[in-house]
């Protein structure tokens, strides 16, 4: 088999249990582990200014195994921070009595892991509330993206309401808040935010925090932080819509700049974003199919996988009480397979998102990593059929894929030579992960909603909520780089 970097569409690389296929280095391992390689495997390549720094693959990341964390099969969000030298994970879990009026119910857990594989996560703490039960923030916790900065002790979230209605509209902007960590006092009481940007809507900024390189920081005058991400919410395209795609905003840090409770106008100066990758143009029913790949001007995320999409005028029934038994019908828009794709890959669907699955990877010499770096991000998408029903989203199933984004197209969108809309990963890989998504769990609730990486391990951690049977969390463990 020849290593190449285009791919031919419909061919497919699996690796079976415990296998390795040399010529793409892909390595699986663990039970029940399989990777998909969906898109092209390109060559590492020693970046433009000159760096030993090399893009990062699906061959590099490797399955290990899972933990069993929490006692609640709903949440949001993961992030990690060390305490005496021991790793901690952050996430928030459903808490159903004791909440304060207004307050949320997910509540931040922090646990260390078990000495070995398939046990169950020990809770070191809980944190209260993440916002004040006096701001009335009920809802906006049904996105929520969390991250922990490490070298100012404070934990940042990114949040939206789902379904904006009442004095909550589709033009709320603010998202971006942080709170220290303080043993004996509610978490709420470190608040600070909310901030947003004028003009873009906190439903597509709902994916968390990230650090920003000092290298790309200093090569492309960025600042310190990026936020967003991208994904599906309710009223998609009504007022400041969400980004069916992957969205990357850069900024500095705001806590100079006053900041202000919800549907106060306290944004942060327009200047003060910069965007690297934009797909709300795609959150649109008419796709661009009749004109032609080469002449589109928006689009959506792309994704490996395929799946019968009967959201965008697929299904003539208004709000049916049943899935749907036919083929989408004629004069759907963005159906797969997507026609004039030269790399043969398909659109985001309603319901696909990165959520809070999006770490930026860079080599880390103390920690023996090797010089592999990259954008990772975890795609949550639609299996099967992908329909609306008794006024929800449903599906076949879920499935999941990693796509490894290049820094190097994202200056490019910087620099204006790449439009927003158009940033894809540079590969894709279908992630199969035991007791989550087809072919082991049909319709169901929960997905992967988190995601962080110890660097001091080169370990990825993703965070899947209801799974498994009966339901419980998984935290899912990946080797990275070495």
């Amino acid at each position: 088999m020849e290593n190449t970097s285009r791919w031919d569409r419909g061919q497919r690389f699996a690796i079976a249990r415990s296998s390795i296929i040399v010529a793409l280095s892909v390595v699986a391992c663990g039970d029940d582990a399989e990777v998909v390689l969906d898109g092209p495997v390109p060559d590492a390549a020693i970046d433009a200014d000159g760096s030993s720094r090399r893009l990062l693959t699906p061959a590099d990341i490797t399955y290990l195994g899972y933990y069993e964390i929490g006692e609640s099969v709903y949440g949001s969000g993961l992030t990690h921070r060390y305490v005496d030298d021991e790793l901690r994970l952050i996430y928030t879990e459903f808490v159903a009595e004791g909440v304060p009026a207004g307050a949320s119910p997910y509540v931040p857990t922090e646990v260390r892991l078990p000495a070995n594989f398939g046990e169950r996560a020990v809770e070191v703490a809980r944190w209260g509330q993440l916002f004040a039960p006096a701001q009335n923030f009920t809802g906006r916790d049904i996105w929520l993206g969390l991250w922990w900065e490490a070298g100012a002790d404070r934990l940042w979230t990114t949040s939206a309401y789902d379904y904006p209605q009442g004095e909550v509209t589709t033009e709320e902007t603010m998202t971006l808040a942080t709170r220290e960590l303080r043993a004996g006092e509610p978490l709420a009481t470190g608040h600070r935010g909310f901030w947003g940007f004028a003009g873009i809507g906190q439903r597509a900024l709902y994916g968390g925090v990230q650090p920003v390189p000092p290298w790309f920081q200093q090569a492309h005058g960025v600042g310190a932080y990026v936020t967003g991400w991208g994904g599906y919410t309710s009223r998609l395209s009504q007022g400041l819509n969400a980004s069916l795609g992957p969205m990357l905003v850069f900024f500095d840090d705001p806590h100079g700049v006053a900041d202000a409770p919800m549907l106060a106008a306290a944004n942060l100066p327009a200047t003060a974003a910069r965007i690297g990758g934009d797909a709300r143009s795609g959150a649109v029913s008419m796709d661009w199919y009749p004109g032609g790949y080469a002449a589109r001007t928006f689009d959506r995320g792309v994704r490996g996988t395929t799946c019968a999409n009967y959201f965008d005028g697929g299904d003539p029934r208004q709000n049916p009480s049943t899935p749907p038994t036919d083929p989408p019908q004629a004069g759907a828009q963005w159906l797969h397979p997507v026609p004039g794709d030269p790399r043969g890959e398909q659109r985001w669907v309603w319901g696909d998102t990165y959520s809070n699955n999006l770490q930026w990877i860079e080599p880390d010499p103390e920690a023996g990593t090797s010089g592999r770096h990259g954008i990772v991000a975890v795609l949550d998408a639609a299996y099967g059929k992908a329909f609306y029903m008794t006024s929800a989203l449903h599906y076949d199933a879920r499935q999941y894929e990693l796509h490894v984004f290049d820094p190097a197209d994202v200056a490019s969108v910087l620099a204006g030579a790449i439009p927003p809309w158009a940033l894809r990963p540079t590969s894709i890989a279908t992630l199969a992960l035991p007791g989550k998504g087809y072919p082991e769990q049909l319709d169901q609730a929960g997905g992967i909603k988190g995601m962080t990486y110890d660097a001091r391990t080169s370990t990825l951690y993703l965070m899947g909520y209801w799974a498994g049977t009966p339901p419980t969390n998984r935290l899912y463990a990946f080797s990275v780089g070495r």
